[in-house]
């Protein structure tokens, strides 16, 4: 990541951060509706560098003009649409983004679709380390995990986007670097959900078999993904609680794969967790965990989106976790008794791997 100092930033550019900073909620409120009118998507079907009128805008997203306006002249003064000369509107390099980029985009649902009510509660959950601002999706469980298999929409979706976005895309460049490594015919899945990464495994090595350990509601989306897709004889799963401190896990495997997973605990819970799969894991067995950590990221573009996602943990999903940072969760993974074998950075747009033995 960059180093920054005092000096570095224009007082120009300082202030201008720091009323967008003041303003952002609007803007981000204006940038929704312009999806949800249709506005966002007449102007990226629009292309060359004529651009669209207002009429014609009002026309091809059927809203009315007043809005259309009102959310144009927001719009062009946050650099997000151009207006020309003669009153034509097109939108920026930012605008397209916002328009077409599907990273862009699943940032954008999840923090609108599953976050943004819950955020206002930030204050109270840093607090109370209770995700206070869950009450906004679900008043009838303590995290969100517990709550996702009943989230209404459009939060269950973006949330399984979201997830399922940087998880995915992370699944060929992670199994190739375990099969590079290691030649296992039985894995567990720690917190599985919905059975992704099971599925790429044994499509990849069809007489591996599979676990998912996750919690009841989690494998039973799992289980009805798998029956989907015939792969019952490949892939099972080991309903339990992991917070549970009676908890026994099974200890055949010889590969324990945790994806997405730790930043869903704070440190003395991901200790206790990774001290249990210690105790329970053969002596050749190893543990691979792939993780976002906010200081292996690639840029610092990453590392703001990364950063500033992290309070969605403490905010909405348990109160107490956050993304994690690589030299400090290495240090954890050495007190729970592993040695690290190998750390993988860059495996996907944003995730690392650590290789760990007994």
């Amino acid at each position: 990541m960059t180093l920054k100092k005092f000096n570095d930033q224009k007082a120009v550019d300082a202030i201008r951060l720091a009323q967008i900073y003041a303003v952002s909620p609007f803007i981000f409120q204006g940038i929704s509706a312009m999806y949800k009118l249709g506005i966002m998507k007449a102007m990226d079907d629009q292309c060359g560098d004529t651009g669209l009128d207002i009429d014609e805008i009002t026309a091809k997203s059927g809203t009315d003009k007043f809005a259309v306006r009102l959310l144009l002249d927001m719009a062009v003064a946050a650099d997000i649409v151009i207006e020309s000369e003669d009153h034509r509107f097109i939108l920026s390099k930012t605008g397209r983004y916002l328009a077409s980029d599907p990273m862009t985009r699943v940032n954008f649902d999840f923090s609108a679709d599953t976050c943004y009510a819950g955020m206002a509660h930030l204050t109270e959950a840093l607090k109370t380390s209770k995700p206070a601002g869950l009450r906004e999706l679900d008043t009838k469980h303590e995290t969100v995990y517990q709550a996702l298999s009943t989230l209404k929409e459009p939060a269950k979706s973006s949330w399984f986007n979201y997830d399922h976005f940087y998880s995915d895309c992370s699944f060929k460049s992670a199994l190739d670097h375990i099969f590079k490594r290691l030649t296992p015919h039985s894995v567990y899945d720690i917190g599985g959900n919905t059975g992704k990464f099971a599925t790429a495994v044994v499509t990849r090595k069809p007489d591996c078999h599979v676990t998912i350990i996750d919690l009841p509601q989690q494998c039973a989306m799992a289980e009805e993904n798998i029956s989907g897709q015939n792969l019952q004889d490949s892939i099972d799963t080991y309903p339990c609680d992991l917070m549970n401190p009676d908890l026994q896990f099974p200890c055949d495997a010889d590969l324990w794969w945790m994806s997405q997973l730790v930043e869903c605990f704070n440190f003395s819970d991901n200790l206790r967790i990774l001290k249990k799969i210690h105790s329970s894991m053969k002596d050749d067995a190893v543990l691979v965990i792939s993780s976002v950590f906010g200081d292996a990221q690639p840029n610092d573009i990453a590392k703001m989106v990364v950063e500033s996602q992290s309070l969605y943990f403490a905010a909405i999903a348990n109160g107490v976790s956050r993304f994690h940072h690589l030299r400090d969760f290495s240090r954890l993974t050495e007190d729970a008794g592993f040695k690290i074998m190998d750390t993988v950075k860059n495996t996907g747009l944003s995730t690392s791997m650590l290789f760990l033995k007994k």
